[in-house]
């Protein structure tokens, strides 16, 4: 148990307590935290460098499996054909040259970019 105090100094809570920690903090220490307005009665969560890593990556995971869902939809791959990867493939090599295939690589070199890139980047700057 210990005081929560938020970086605006508007508001004290001199009772908070932080689950899941694994050692005692000694007195004084600042912790970074954030309320959880999501859990009922609130609570405080501690905020880590890495903890919105999983967040940016769900986000740009997201976005390659709406590209993906995009080639399907542009191409028509699925409801022309049987939907084998080899009616994938040939819907591929038929987009050469032309704004689907634009579309679809600039889209996913966004995603695997942001995922490999940026998410981590971002999770470590924003912390949490």
């Amino acid at each position: 148990m210990g005081t929560f105090r938020a970086d605006d100094g508007k508001f004290v809570d001199g009772r908070a307590v932080i689950d899941d920690v694994e050692k005692r903090i000694p007195e004084g220490v600042v912790l970074p935290a954030q309320k959880d307005e999501s859990t009922p009665g609130g609570g405080y969560l501690m905020r880590g460098s890495w903890s919105a890593i999983p967040k940016f990556l769900g986000a740009f995971t997201g976005l390659l499996i709406a590209d993906v869902a995009l080639f399907f939809l542009l191409t028509g791959v699925l409801w022309k054909t049987d939907g084998s990867w080899g009616a994938v493939g040939a819907a591929w090599r038929a987009t050469k040259g032309t704004a689907t295939r634009v579309i679809v690589v600039v889209l996913a070199a966004a995603a695997l970019l942001g995922a490999f890139v940026a998410a981590p980047v971002l999770g470590v700057t924003l912390k949490g």
